[in-house]
C-alpha cells in the first residue's frame, strides 16, 4: 500500500541524491509527460521546416 509519488521518492531517496542529479530526473519526468500529453516529440521547434530538418541537419 506504498504509494511512489515525487515527494515520496525525493524523500526516500535524499541522501543518496545531490541536487543536480534531482533536478535531471525532475527535467526528464516533465520532458516524459509532455511529449506524452502531446503525442509530438519536442526535439524541433514548430515550424513548417521540420521535414527538411529531420533529413540532413539532424546529423
Amino acid at each position: 500500500m506504498q504509494q511512489t509519488t515525487i515527494p515520496h521518492l525525493i524523500a526516500h531517496h535524499q541522501s543518496g541524491f545531490t541536487l543536480i542529479e534531482l533536478m535531471v530526473v525532475i527535467a526528464i519526468i516533465a520532458i516524459l509527460q509532455r511529449r506524452r500529453h502531446s503525442g509530438v516529440p519536442k526535439l524541433y521547434p514548430k515550424s513548417g521546416d521540420d521535414r527538411h530538418v529531420t533529413g540532413h541537419d539532424a546529423l
